[in-house]
């Protein structure tokens, strides 16, 4: 079995598993198996086929390059601890059928996954959600959605209030809801789920909601 765990700036976002035989893309489109969201990244960056003797990742375009341990290669075969550079983005490779030759090597690395794999867990039972601003005059700073209940926008245009629920956050309009988007569609009275990457309008203001504050990656968008 072959782990990737996918991180931004040090910080882990997710950990995918796969079996030999599976053949998995990564990019920024949202039929790829691993989406990375920034425009630093190609539509389809990069392909990974799993295999019993071995995994092999193999680069997709030219004009995005693909990096394994700071060295670019058009394709490579993959091994324990490796680091795949996607943009900005590093995916790290765990094989648990391979081991490192050099035992002091492989404690130190086996450390540091282990860290960023305990670093995502907490961060999984710790949920906080954000709303960074995408424009106007306040643009780059996050709102932090701690209490239960986040009213935000005034009545004269527009009142949404985002709710924190055991199972995640959830966005309704309590005034002027023709002002109050989701993705681009009016929200009305009803509770609407918000899911990692949704985009908020209130009153021509544009968010962008996360959680578990972790960057939204758009410096290179």
């Amino acid at each position: 079995m072959a782990k990737l765990t996918l991180t931004f700036k040090g910080k882990p976002i997710r950990a995918y598993q796969f079996e030999a035989g599976d053949c998995v893309s990564i990019g920024r489109n949202d039929e790829n198996d691993i989406r990375i969201d920034s425009l630093a990244v190609a539509p389809i960056h990069a392909e990974i086929l799993f295999g019993d003797q071995g995994s092999i990742i193999t680069q997709k375009e030219n004009d995005f390059p693909l990096q394994v341990n700071n060295t670019q290669t058009a394709r490579h075969e993959l091994q324990h601890g490796d680091q795949i550079s996607i943009g900005k983005h590093v995916l790290y490779f765990m094989d648990e059928t391979t081991l490192l030759e050099t035992p002091s090597a492989r404690d130190s690395l086996e450390t540091d996954l282990r860290l960023l794999d305990d670093e995502l867990k907490q961060s999984s039972q710790t949920v906080d959600g954000q709303l960074q601003i995408l424009n106007g005059r306040n643009i780059g700073r996050v709102l932090l959605l701690k209490r239960g209940l986040t009213r935000l926008g005034k009545p004269e245009t527009g009142v949404a209030v985002i709710a924190k629920r055991k199972d995640g956050f959830y966005i309704a309009a309590l005034d002027g809801g023709a002002q109050i988007k989701l993705n681009g569609k009016t929200v009305h009275d009803k509770s609407i789920k918000l899911n990692q990457g949704d985009r908020v309008e209130i009153d021509r203001t544009e968010m962008l909601f996360f959680v578990n504050q972790l960057s939204p990656q758009l410096e290179e968008s």
